[in-house]
């Protein structure tokens, strides 16, 4: 398996801000991930794992908080990220 991982942190703070992306190398391996993970609980919090929205240039970035369930899709580039989400800190 080949990923890379990224977690994101407050610029201000520098803590975790509660979410990540995962790349994996194939569409495979994301899926299997996704069914493996999604709604299992870490550190005490269930996770929510399920494809990146594509970054449109200029537009605002909207980053949802943990409670949010909105639906998220794959990149158009064939690349499969997902959001890795548990307790921020």
């Amino acid at each position: 398996m080949d990923s890379n991982v990224r977690i994101m942190y407050d610029k201000n703070s520098g803590r975790s801000r509660g979410f990540g992306f995962v790349h994996f190398s194939n569409e495979y391996e994301a899926k299997c991930a996704k069914d493996a993970m999604d709604g299992k609980v870490m550190l005490g919090r269930p996770l929510r794992i399920s494809f990146a929205l594509d970054k449109v240039r200029g537009a605002p970035v909207v980053v949802p908080r943990l409670s949010t369930t909105s639906e998220m899709k794959a990149p158009s580039n064939g690349a499969k990220v997902y959001p890795v989400q548990g307790s921020p800190g």
